[in-house]
């Protein structure tokens, strides 16, 4: 009678590899997102954007020079004009003349939005544009760092594709919406952001009235509800903390004593009662915010 013999020495090693691939895969997994996690990747991606504008100045510049020492019939040569010049040595170099604003006199300003086939430098000034109820499409063509909060004012329609681009405010709310804003990504990638955190240097317990660990929105309209409320001994808790400067009354002094210590950070703040959000093709993940992602005032939200 046969008798196979199995090779248990090759069926072991064999195990221990697959095992060891799946360790590797795992640990891979972790030390990735750690690193997504503590601000690494980005913080990378950013000197290289940083280097990259760094660089395509210094060329502009270097054009500029060069187009300041031709002749009128060699400028006719290259394009009659510096911004067809300077936009064919940018291509040349590897660089996107359409992340770029040139200017006849050899300025340079990075775009971060466009409107159709207008440039912005400010996402803001691009917002801006929109009239009474008339929509105005905006594109990022860059990632945006927010000095301060992006404002859609009441009666604005306004539709911001981020197209794998993010919007960033790391001292409070990135975008507050009293109109109609539409947020979508159209990139395949869906990898579009809009990332918001609490300025932490403003946080005092006291104004925490809600006790989120953050001040800002949700405090205030604690004192709102209580608005014109007289307190005693006998008053709640809560009530008691809207009274922050120990009157007695809740009133706007209380509200001008809160907005000073304002820190919260929302991707969006769905601010008033004729507020629209509407979110398309966006992923959730990708909108953060202190203490969340979005917090809808008296608005309505309609998630697509």
């Amino acid at each position: 009678m046969n008798t196979k013999r199995i090779n248990l020495k090759k069926g072991i090693s064999l195990i221990v590899l697959v095992i060891t691939i799946i360790v590797m895969i795992i640990l891979a997994a972790a030390i990735i997102l750690s690193l997504s996690n503590s601000g690494i990747i980005g913080k990378a991606n950013k000197a290289k954007t940083d280097s990259d504008v760094s660089n395509a100045k210094e060329l502009v510049e270097v054009a500029h020079s060069e187009w300041l020492l031709m002749t009128v019939a060699e400028q006719t040569e290259n394009g009659g004009n510096f911004v067809s010049y300077a936009t064919e040595k940018l291509e040349k170099s590897g660089y996107d003349p359409d992340k770029y604003i040139l200017s006849e006199e050899g300025s340079i300003e990075v775009c971060v939005a466009k409107v159709g086939e207008i440039k912005y430098a400010s996402l803001q000034d691009a917002i801006n544009i929109s009239r009474r109820f008339e929509t105005v499409n905006i594109s990022l063509v860059n990632n945006v760092n927010l000095k301060s909060v992006l404002t859609v004012n009441n009666r604005q329609v306004v539709v911001i594709d981020l197209d794998g681009y993010s919007i960033t405010n790391n001292t409070g709310n990135a975008i507050s919406n009293s109109g109609t804003l539409t947020l979508k990504d159209t990139s395949s990638s869906k990898s579009g952001s809009i990332v918001a955190a609490s300025d932490k240097s403003k946080y005092v317990s006291k104004y925490d009235i809600n006790g989120d660990g953050v001040v800002g929105q949700k405090d205030i309209d604690k004192i709102t509800e209580n608005f014109n409320t007289t307190v005693n001994e006998s008053s709640p808790e809560e009530i008691k903390k809207c009274d922050l400067n120990g009157d007695m009354n809740i009133n706007m002094l209380d509200i001008s004593d809160i907005i000073n210590h304002y820190n919260d950070g929302y991707a969006v703040l769905n601010n008033g009662e004729d507020s629209i959000l509407n979110i398309k093709d966006i992923n959730k993940n990708n909108l953060k915010g202190e203490p969340e992602a979005i917090y809808n005032k008296d608005g309505l939200i309609v998630d697509n």
